[in-house]
């Protein structure tokens, strides 16, 4: 999110008033990144704002390595979502069955075994759920090359950048 540095520094506390948390450089060159960053650190020695200079991808790396509590809350969340999916799954299965046990009645009484019977609602269910899986995977990967695109419009997903900011 960008927006005009003076208007939030107007209403910030006296304390941390004309301070900044974070700058963003791009650097024309990406091989000249290490050169930049020691040119940074040196301009910041020991003054007053000292400053740890990155580049994009050693601070990306730094955020997931610092955020593994955040990960692991989204794989339990995504295991409970997949065994709520199966559920759903499991009770679409149960009603189909439901609404037809005249014709489960019929089926058995032409001579259709009870092993048969069950293994034609197993393959429904089978069949159902691939076709919602396949259906999913083919819906994912449109809607994330659009949230790929919208994080690179706004400068998210950026190689060339190197951010900085003052030490503690």
């Amino acid at each position: 999110m960008y927006f005009h540095w003076a208007r939030l520094n107007e209403g910030l506390p006296d304390r941390i008033k004309n301070s900044v948390g974070v700058f963003t450089m791009k650097v024309a060159n990406a091989n000249d990144s290490p050169r930049v960053i020691r040119d940074v650190d040196a301009l910041f020695a020991n003054s007053e704002a000292e400053t740890h200079t990155e580049t994009e991808k050693a601070f990306r790396l730094q955020f997931v390595t610092g955020s593994s509590a955040i990960l692991t809350a989204l794989q339990v969340v995504s295991a409970v979502i997949l065994v709520i999916m199966a559920l759903i799954l499991g009770n679409t299965m149960a009603m189909g069955l439901r609404e037809r046990t005249g014709e489960l009645g019929v089926m058995r009484a032409i001579g259709f075994l009870p092993k048969d019977v069950r293994a034609l609602a197993f393959r429904e269910g089978a069949m159902l759920g691939a076709l919602g899986g396949i259906v999913g995977c083919l819906l994912a990967q449109p809607v994330l090359r659009g949230v790929g695109r919208m994080a690179a419009s706004i400068g998210f997903l950026s190689t060339s950048r190197i951010r900085f900011r003052p030490r503690p």
